[in-house]
């Protein structure tokens, strides 16, 4: 699996829903290996941020958390994805770059030291989504899920 910005706190979510059951989170969701390109780690900042770019006024992004919880079955802070990760065994690789102005480069970092065994690749200079069009982060990305390895130069 490879997912950007908020695919990654859903994979994370998914992932930790399916630990809960009797079969490894891998077996079930058929993820053998993982990379999270500029993933958030509390869903809460996701929704203040688009709260904020939408001029959303503080009861309606209160609503709007609530719309959330009800969707997803659970409290917006049960879903930050730093608990959620100590828990998880499928390798993971975060992408980041270090000037990303949407999600900054601490939640990747954060992420990847929760998650056990993860690893973290920072960028320079591609922000949150040029990172997605970079062809070196998109041959360290699939070289990861391949089981290869594949160094970004992070002077993109």
């Amino acid at each position: 699996i490879i997912a950007h910005s908020m695919g990654g706190a859903a994979v994370t979510l998914a992932l930790s829903r399916a630990c809960k059951g009797t079969q490894s989170a891998e077996s079930t969701l058929g993820a053998a290996r993982l990379v999270f390109i500029a993933p958030p780690i509390d869903v809460r900042d996701f929704v203040v941020t688009v709260s904020s770019e939408l001029g959303l006024s503080e009861p309606t992004r209160h609503a709007l958390e609530r719309v959330v919880e009800k969707r997803v079955g659970e409290r917006i802070d049960d879903l930050h994805a730093v608990p959620l990760a100590r828990n998880m065994t499928a390798p993971l690789l975060v992408i980041h770059d270090e000037q990303d102005r949407a999600v900054p480069i601490e939640c990747g970092a954060s992420l990847a030291e929760a998650w056990p065994g993860a690893e973290l690749n920072r960028t320079q200079g591609l922000g949150h989504n040029r990172i997605l069009r970079d062809p070196q982060a998109i041959a360290r990305a699939v070289a990861f899920v391949r089981g290869r390895t594949a160094r970004i130069d992070s002077t993109s």
